[in-house]
């Protein structure tokens, strides 16, 4: 992932662990890493498609 993104999800944690009681942050977290997982997928994704886009179009 990109570094914006790792200093966003930095800061989430901290402002969970802030701003609620233990359970709810726990609850939350369990939530945000899930989350992550989805978009480190993606991330993924758009990297292959990105890659697979170059290959077919640069041969022409």
């Amino acid at each position: 992932m990109g570094k914006g993104v790792g200093v966003n999800y930095n800061q989430t944690v901290k402002a969970i662990h802030t701003n609620f009681n233990d359970r709810r942050a726990v609850a939350l977290l369990a939530r945000l890493e899930k989350y992550t997982q989805e978009l480190t997928l993606l991330f993924g994704q758009v990297v292959r498609l990105t890659e697979e886009f170059n290959r077919r179009w640069s041969a022409e």
